[in-house]
């Protein structure tokens, strides 16, 4: 089972030994930087780190955040996969929730050069790595940087449905014919049928969207991913509806910045009202006038409790505010949650969203989200304020979930596997 050098094609060899811990180093020479030619990790034990089986991860010099079937080479700052040449990747121009910088960073620990573009610098300060022209304002910037710079990739992995040159995707067949490989990774609005969603659905958030958040580019994006891109991802399971043959990649996290963190029920003693946080990036989208209404239906009937409203902060900051909060709600029409259920999650905040019945099959039997609608979130939050003492468990139970399926080591390693 070799690992190539690909700088000295030199191979690397790894014995396994037990059904899932033991990863033991034969004969390897570490591959970059200072590192090269020292000896790596003679053994690393990940049985009682396995994030697969749910436990915390272990820190050997750096944190091994992969599932437990993997074999690694561990090289100081980046991680080898065996059997996996280094490529490189473009994502962007979009960077939706900080997905692509996310993402990007996590397969650059693999040993992949990958690199997140944006047209503009990040409105809340998410990660990113380099800015790019964008082909609505400077076609001609555009044109060149697709002709020098994009051609140095092999992998691109573009996001809501827009490529290099835009909305209009002209340069997919282009960068297919060169021997790219082009994936989409659609996150919502940008390939959702509004009025099919609001045809077959009572509770959606397409009924109440208006004037419509849809792209306007998403029937024809749609097209293009499916009679030309290399492959497909969506980020929430909704989105298999009118991409059936996609690949549900779920939102990625970095999980090790949410680490240490208070969770639920440590700092509530009844002495402060309850915080309910949500911040939610499109009010009409996420159901944030029912979430008002429910809180001011519990206070006004003397529940001690109080809304936590985010909108515009530095990501940062907002993650910060959270810390403080008990409870979470992501939304309440959607019917699968999004990134900021995940984040909550990692934190160890109970997490209230809305979760269609006929999606939950594509979810882990332990998702932790607990679901409400505009109907019943005033009496979710209710029986959920009177089971304080459950807080600590549902926290922690998220804290795992987060771990095992949304920590962005795990998710950017199921993307390599796609790309091929």
């Amino acid at each position: 089972m070799p690992v190539v050098d690909q700088d000295r094609g030199e191979h690397m060899t790894y014995l396994t030994t037990g059904p899932k811990a033991l990863k033991t180093e034969v004969a390897a020479v570490l591959l970059w930087g200072p590192w090269r030619g020292m000896s790596a990790f003679a053994a690393a034990c990940w049985e009682l780190g396995c994030p697969s089986a749910g436990g915390d991860r272990r820190q050997c010099g750096i944190a091994m955040a992969l599932p437990c079937d993997v074999d690694i080479l561990c090289a100081g700052s980046r991680i080898v996969l065996k059997g996996w040449a280094p490529v490189k990747i473009f994502h962007g121009p979009n960077n939706i929730s900080g997905m692509a910088g996310v993402l990007a960073a996590a397969q650059r620990q693999f040993g992949h050069e990958a690199v997140a573009y944006c047209h503009d610098l990040p409105k809340y300060g998410f990660t990113y790595d380099r800015l790019m022209p964008s082909a609505l304002t400077d076609p001609r910037a555009a044109a060149a940087f697709m002709r020098t710079e994009a051609m140095t990739f092999d992998v691109f992995h573009f996001y809501f449905g827009e490529s290099i040159l835009g909305p209009g995707l002209h340069d997919v067949p282009f960068l297919l014919k060169q021997g790219k490989k082009v994936f989409f990774y659609f996150c919502g609005c940008d390939v959702r049928i509004a009025k099919d969603v609001i045809a077959k659905y009572p509770v959606s958030a397409c009924r109440e969207c208006w004037p419509v958040s849809c792209s306007a580019n998403r029937t024809w994006a749609r097209k293009v991913a499916l009679e030309m891109a290399t492959g497909t991802f969506v980020s929430t399971p909704d989105l298999l509806e009118f991409l059936p043959d996609s690949v549900l990649l779920p939102q990625p996290i970095p999980i090790s910045q949410f680490a240490g963190r208070t969770p639920a029920g440590e700092e509530t003693d009844g002495s402060r009202p309850i915080r309910v946080v949500h911040a939610p990036s499109d009010r009409v989208i996420k159901g944030t006038s029912y979430v008002i209404g429910a809180i001011a239906a519990l206070q006004a009937r003397g529940v001690a409790i109080e809304l936590v409203l985010l909108e515009g902060m530095r990501y940062d900051d907002a993650m910060n505010a959270c810390a403080a909060a008990d409870i979470a709600v992501d939304q309440v029409l959607l019917g699968s949650h999004g990134q900021f259920a995940a984040e909550m999650m990692a934190l160890g905040k109970p997490v209230i969203c809305f979760i269609r019945d006929d999606l939950r099959r594509h979810y882990p039997e332990d998702l932790p989200v607990i679901s409400a609608n505009p109907r019943t979130l005033e009496a979710v939050l209710l029986s959920l304020i009177e089971a304080r003492a459950e807080w600590q468990a549902i926290g922690g139970a998220g804290r795992r979930y987060a771990a095992r399926v949304h920590d962005s080591m795990a998710v950017g390693r199921k993307a390599l596997e796609y790309y091929g």
